[in-house]
């Protein structure tokens, strides 16, 4: 992450590269992600995310889908729930 942009990568192939917003008035916290690359370039996920601790929870839409209202997916709903954890460096 480096200001509004990040990339997440997994053994050197680039699985996420996003611009991002967040506002933290929303009740879940709201995140909103410009794909920059890929084959969904320029579509935007709708998102909520919520901080606990060393631990970062996210419900992602997809892509030009409206945004969860929960930390839920069901099969075919196009949602990823991730779980994110710190860890010792």
């Amino acid at each position: 992450v480096h200001g509004n942009e990040m990339k997440v990568t997994m053994n050197g192939q680039v699985m996420l590269d996003v611009t991002f917003s967040v506002d933290t008035s929303t009740m879940p916290r709201s995140i909103d992600y410009t794909l920059v690359a890929g084959p969904n370039k320029g579509k935007t996920q709708l998102g909520i995310y919520e901080l606990k601790g060393e631990t970062a929870r996210y419900c992602m839409s997809a892509p030009d889908n409206d945004r969860p209202a929960e930390f839920k997916t069901t099969p075919g709903d196009g949602r990823t729930l991730s779980v994110w954890k710190k860890g010792a460096r």
